[in-house]
């Protein structure tokens, strides 16, 4: 059977993302750890779908090629939906709202945000009540953990709450997952909401290293000078340190700070998409989401959960991310951090 060759979208503005033209269009932004697992399930996926249904072909750039932030100047220079995906998975808050994604796509309701129903169901009401009522779809969360190392001799091994960390005695002994210019919004709106300012600025000053999750994950239990009592990092890159770690993961009684997978989809294209929504939904897709992520129907009514109130950051995301980001970077030690450098890069 004969597959369709695709072309090129005719006459679009110059600097735009790759999309083909009469295809269904995805584009897919993935956390480090789950660009492999993605890619061996969406691949055969698409090639499937494409030699079934050569008159209605997929088309998935490889999620290495997939940029938020290009995606995010296509939005600033189209929001003909014409030029866009038909289907968005987007894993930061500045896509959606620093460019004129929300505003001028998801308000007018070009694009709709998807969630499964029994995904809806099973989140706690304010949650869901958050995500409705600002057209926001969910495949997974994202969250941090706070590892403990319990080789580092002296460390307090029963933490209760951030409270207790984010305090002087602690100075020099977080290892960070990050970058060295760049604070982690989803997390520092976490931490003002709990402890305001000062919880920000004493987290900076407590960090001694910023590395990629691999650095941390290797530097646990060494022998080497640069290790730390207190690592954070992601969830999905946690899931991944060996048994043979002697490390807890801490249960902080301020609860874990959620950064949503969000999904959304050309509503015109809703009735369309619906395989490749069932295929987001099916069970060897939901397995490689679990794996480091939390399912929505996996929260726990006793837990405590925090995510950004998605109506402030509609109307006031850019400054709060430059009053976020200049409080995180004004009170790093860059001079300690930066000897510290040939233990290993930073995430880039």
């Amino acid at each position: 059977m004969e597959t369709k060759t695709f072309t090129y979208m005719p006459d679009a503005p110059s600097g735009l993302i790759d999309t083909r033209q009469g295809a269904i269009n995805i584009y897919a932004s993935m956390p480090c750890p789950m660009k492999v697992p993605f890619k061996q399930l969406m691949t055969p996926f698409v090639e499937s779908c494409n030699a079934g249904h050569p008159d209605a072909p997929v088309y998935c750039p490889d999620v290495a090629d997939c940029s938020l932030e290009a995606l995010g100047l296509t939005v600033r220079r189209t929001v003909d939906p014409d030029y866009l995906p038909d289907i968005v998975i987007a894993n930061n808050y500045e896509f959606v709202f620093e460019y004129p994604f929300y505003e001028s796509l998801l308000k007018t309701g070009v694009f709709t945000g998807v969630s499964h129903p029994s995904d809806l169901e099973a989140m706690p009401a304010e949650l869901r009540t958050n995500l409705t009522n600002h057209n926001m779809g969910v495949l997974c969360f994202g969250s941090r953990s706070v590892v403990l190392d319990v080789t580092v001799d002296g460390v307090p091994q029963n933490i209760m709450s951030w409270r207790e960390l984010l305090t002087p005695a602690w100075e020099d002994q977080f290892t960070v997952h990050g970058h060295l210019d760049k604070a982690t919004f989803g997390f520092m709106y976490f931490l003002n909401k709990h402890f305001g300012a000062e919880g920000i600025v004493r987290y900076a000053k407590n960090i001694a290293d910023i590395k990629h999750f691999s650095q941390i994950i290797k530097r646990l239990n060494s022998t080497g000078e640069y290790k730390t009592a207190i690592n954070i990092l992601p969830d999905v890159a946690t899931a991944k340190i060996p048994s043979t770690k002697k490390v807890r993961i801490l249960d902080l009684e301020e609860g874990k700070m959620l950064s949503p997978m969000m999904l959304f989809v050309k509503t015109s294209k809703l009735e369309q998409c619906r395989k490749i929504l069932d295929f987001f939904w099916s069970k060897p897709f939901r397995k490689m989401l679990g794996n480091g992520c939390l399912l929505p129907d996996g929260l726990r009514k006793d837990r405590r959960y925090s995510i950004p109130d998605f109506g402030v950051l509609a109307t006031d995301y850019k400054r709060l991310e430059k009053a976020f980001n200049d409080l995180f970077l004004e009170n790093l030690n860059f001079g300690k951090i930066n000897e510290r450098m040939t233990g290993g890069g930073i995430c880039k």
